[in-house]
């Protein structure tokens, strides 16, 4: 899997595999944590971390594989550590950092340690604000999968997979859900690659959707076997 960072009216961040078929698509344009304003480098760890370099705020986000916002590196400013205008990131064998900063005409290298697997922001104290269907992992799979979603209000909850012609797979009502982050294992919805009647579906490409009271998005996985 290839994830790119393009500095474009959307601000996204898009993951495409080996054949350049679009996987999946995250984050969004805002100066809040998780969220850029211009990407302008952006590379991914040997534990599948991604570091994105916005070149306007002057930070270099980590978000795990699915986006989700995990932690900052750097600060802005023209102090030793500190960056003005980051432009590229490259992670070398020793695991540090590489950081090209244009205004500061300056390279800085960090030693990265252990970041922090968690939402940086904790659920229990803070209730989204937005509304999210996530992309499944792993994606593609051999046979099982999760699918992580995130909650801005109380809301009954339904997810339901298709097959690629529409057809109904199986359904998940989890009932009504409290605002918050369903991303881990045993918040997000685990489905074991079998059909409502316990049967193994074939490889292919599923679609995957999220009906709450007021919010509905769909989503593609793959399943290879």
């Amino acid at each position: 899997m290839n994830i790119t960072g393009v500095p474009s009216a959307d601000k996204m961040i898009h993951a495409f595999d080996e054949q350049g078929n679009l996987l999946t698509s995250f984050c969004e344009h805002g100066h809040d944590k998780g969220q850029f304003t211009r990407i302008q480098g952006i590379t991914v760890d040997s534990l599948g971390q991604i570091y994105v370099v916005d070149s306007y705020q002057g930070t270099i986000s980590v978000l795990n594989e699915q986006g989700v916002y995990l932690s900052t590196i750097g600060q802005f400013g023209l102090k030793p550590g500190q960056l003005r205008a980051p432009m590229d990131v490259k992670i070398d064998s020793k695991n540090q950092l590489w950081v090209s900063s244009m205004n500061n005409g300056s390279l800085e290298v960090y030693q990265l340690g252990k970041i922090p697997t968690e939402i940086s922001v904790d659920p229990k104290f803070t209730i989204p604000t937005k509304n999210r269907l996530m992309q499944n992992y792993p994606n593609p799979f051999n046979q099982s999968t999760r699918i992580p979603f995130i909650l801005a209000q109380d809301s009954p909850v339904v997810i339901t997979i298709y097959n690629e012609i529409g057809k109904l797979i199986k359904t998940f009502d989890l009932g009504k859900r409290q605002a918050g982050y369903y991303t881990k294992e045993g918040g997000s919805v685990y489905w074991d690659g079998k059909n409502s009647h316990g049967e193994l579906v074939a490889s292919g490409f599923y679609f995957y959707e999220i009906r709450t009271k007021n919010y509905t998005s769909a989503r593609c996985m793959i399943i290879l076997k």
